[in-house]
């Protein structure tokens, strides 16, 4: 089994970073076409730990209860926690042990928004 790469993206960090010093057109689509690509941290909480399938990848069972920790905001707004890379997660202080990191990507996040907001 190869191991895992650490997820990074440093081109939609730069994005980001560009946007902030300069939002124009030519760098919110830089960011935009960045964003589609990226892969982010999601933490989760599971009343379950993950069990290691054949490929030696953890999976949840069938049944597990997974919640997605949310950000409060304003007007009762609340936020979903994707992050960039590892340095970026860590900087949010969760203490839980029910704690666990998705790999998701924006389409998949996006899809599973989408279900919230329909539902």
């Amino acid at each position: 089994m190869e191991p895992q790469k650490p997820i990074t993206n440093p081109m939609l960090c730069g994005a980001i970073e560009l946007m902030r010093a300069d939002n124009t057109l030519e760098h919110r689509s830089l960011y935009i076409g960045e964003l589609v690509k990226a892969r982010f941290l999601v933490p989760v909480l599971a009343d379950k730990p993950p069990v290691v399938d054949e490929a030696g990848k953890p999976r949840f069972e069938a049944g597990t209860q997974v919640k997605f920790p949310m950000l409060p905001g304003q007007e009762e707004k609340r936020y979903l926690m994707a992050y960039t890379d590892g340095d970026e997660l860590r900087k949010w202080k969760a203490k839980s042990e029910e704690l666990h990191i998705f790999i998701m990507t924006f389409q998949k996040l996006a899809a599973m928004m989408l279900n919230v907001v329909e539902s």
